[in-house]
């Protein structure tokens, strides 16, 4: 009987598994959108359409093509362009870009060699492409989403289509035009997917006519910056019609570059049409009046700058990527493009502007000019009005004002001046500097701060006397190791710890009894602590301590640097005669 039950209760316990099962499998997905929820919600396909306007194509390769320093080259990494261009980097570690080397100008389109294999560096995103033609049809077909609505998603996503084959165009001549979702079988069979390349001119035509189907369905707001607009789709058939006028009329010149079929070269005869069709736009956007050159600064300098970051009513830009803090879309520009002198840690001047490229630019009056420089005989030449003023300053000469009067030469004789300069710190092979005049930042401590509360270890006298400079005793007594961190932790395998560099001269600072580094290591249990190499020395021997926070400012020292330096510079004799004798005391009261 017994048997039985448990068979039964077997028999229960499976069929009530077999239902949960069911129900399990039957669930609906938490962590996946279907598209009958999306096509039915304006807000979940404006959140599909914001995917696929961050995926504009930039100035950027296929990402598989295998060059990374030509794959990097986009908005967000500005510093890869001086590789091939007009600029050169002065970033630590950035100096292979430029130094002592001549790089060939990687064109898109072009096929080079990376590891012993031919590779295509150009712009070829069909899986982009398809994903908005599936857009495009499930927002025509959607039936929950108010006409209007449904209008205005079909022309952006017919926007950014026409951008990319732009794009591919403008690399490669003639592609594939694909304007339906194409499925695979899995027959065997791929000839249902395999399209031959449109001839070039066809791919301009189609982009033109696209603007010129879309331009009154898109939003005619000048406030508008980042999405599809009148303004940008009028841009855009400007430009493509320009783009096609010019192929037309020069690639004549280049016979070479054209396939017979159309592919690559657009007739000359085709010129006029393009050329008449690029005015057209540009008037149309123009005799709008909604957008116009930015002059809001009388400085023009700052007012060309102003272009840049002035969100705000910008009747220039016409349609940009959008950067917003705190959105989760954000660039690095600033940190590393800041002026070099005034960055910090690795940071800063990744691109910086040649002399050719500053030449090739107007002055503020609009007239043409080299830079005014001056050669080893202190001659200079300097374009200026006949009532202009000159001023003249160096390092440690008092500056000089003298009036032009109309003159066309000028000698000036500055006289040396004797200055003290204050906030003097110690830095790499024992060059004094100010302050002030270094890239990175520095922290000094002299030798009175360092004799005012003397302790074994002069690194423990350290301890609060320095930003971001984390100084630690081990329980091992007064003069055991100190643990030093320059803005905390860099590694969690390597040694953390700052070089020590004392007149210029690199010092072991391992402790003894413990091996390389500072502390205990992991595993030693009997192991001894007999101080470390900073516990050697005499605090009444040290004149100053600088310390080097970064690795820029301890580039000089390579790899060993890296968590920073600790410059000791030590007393010398000073510029009296005979003997000198000094002693610490305490007085107490």
């Amino acid at each position: 009987m017994k048997k039985y039950v448990v068979l039964i209760l077997i028999a229960l316990l499976t069929f009530q598994w077999g239902c949960k099962d069911e129900e399990f499998l039957n669930r609906e997905p938490t962590n996946i959108l279907l598209n009958d929820q999306v096509w039915k919600d304006r807000g979940l396909v404006l959140s599909v359409l914001g995917d696929l306007y961050n995926r504009y194509p930039d100035r950027v390769t296929d990402p598989g093509s295998g060059i990374p320093s030509v794959v990097g080259q986009s908005i967000k990494s500005w510093q890869e362009y001086t590789n091939f261009n007009e600029a050169f980097a002065s970033n630590f570690g950035d100096y292979w870009r430029h130094r002592n080397q001549d790089y060939d100008y990687v064109y898109p389109g072009m096929i080079v060699r990376v590891g012993g294999g031919n590779v295509e560096v150009t712009y070829w995103d069909y899986a982009y492409i398809r994903d908005l033609n599936l857009f495009i049809q499930k927002a025509e077909a959607a039936t929950q989403l108010p006409t209007a609505d449904k209008e205005d998603f079909v022309a952006e996503a017919r926007f950014l289509r026409a951008a990319v084959y732009f794009e591919e165009a403008k690399r490669v001549g003639g592609v594939p035009l694909i304007l339906e979702p194409m499925t695979y079988d899995y027959s065997g069979d791929p000839s249902s997917l395999q399209f031959p390349r449109a001839k070039e001119h066809e791919i301009y035509d189609f982009v033109i006519s696209e603007m010129e189907a879309i331009k009154n369905i898109l939003p005619a707001d000048p406030a508008t910056k980042s999405r599809a607009t009148t303004g940008a789709a009028l841009a855009m058939e400007a430009r493509a019609a320009l783009y096609a006028a010019s192929i037309a009329k020069y690639g004549q010149t280049t016979p070479q570059v054209s396939l017979p079929g159309g592919e690559v070269g657009i007739p000359a005869g085709m010129a006029a049409g393009y050329y008449g069709t690029a005015l057209r736009a540009a008037q149309e956007l123009i005799n709008g009046g909604q957008y116009a050159l930015y002059l809001k600064k009388p400085d023009l300098a700052e007012n060309f700058a102003s272009i840049f970051y002035d969100k705000a009513n910008n009747p220039e830009v016409i349609f940009a990527e959008d950067f917003k803090t705190k959105s989760g879309k954000v660039h690095n520009w600033t940190i590393v493009n800041q002026p070099r002198y005034q960055a910090e840690e690795q940071e800063g001047g990744r691109v910086n502007p040649s002399l050719n490229l500053v030449q090739s630019f107007e002055k503020l009056d609009n007239t043409f000019a080299p830079l005014p420089i001056s050669d080893a005989n202190g001659n200079f030449s300097i374009n200026a009005p006949k009532n202009a003023t000159l001023v003249f300053s160096y390092v440690g000469f008092p500056e000089i004002t003298i009036n032009v009067d109309g003159r066309s030469a000028i000698n000036v004789q500055m006289d040396s001046q004797a200055k003290s300069l204050d906030n003097v710190v110690v830095t790499a092979l024992g060059i004094r500097k100010e302050a002030r005049r270094l890239g990175y930042a520095t922290a000094t401590v002299n030798a009175d701060q360092i004799a005012l509360n003397r302790t074994p270890n002069i690194a423990s006298g350290l301890e609060g006397k320095m930003a971001g400079v984390n100084i630690s005793t081990m329980g091992t007594g007064p003069a055991g190791s100190t643990k030093i961190r320059i803005r905390g932790q860099s590694s969690f395998s390597s040694q953390n710890s700052p070089l020590i560099v004392i007149n210029g001269v690199p010092m072991d600072n391992t402790s003894f009894g413990l091996g390389a580094g500072n502390g205990f290591r992991a595993g030693q249990v009997n192991s001894t602590d007999g101080g470390d190499g900073l516990s050697s020395l005499n605090a009444d021997d040290i004149e100053s301590m600088t310390v080097l926070k970064g690795a820029t400012a301890s580039a000089l020292y390579g790899s060993r640097a890296k968590d920073g330096v600790i410059m000791i510079t030590t007393k010398n004799r000073g510029t009296g005669k005979g003997i000198g004798y000094n002693f610490p005391f305490l007085k107490r009261r």
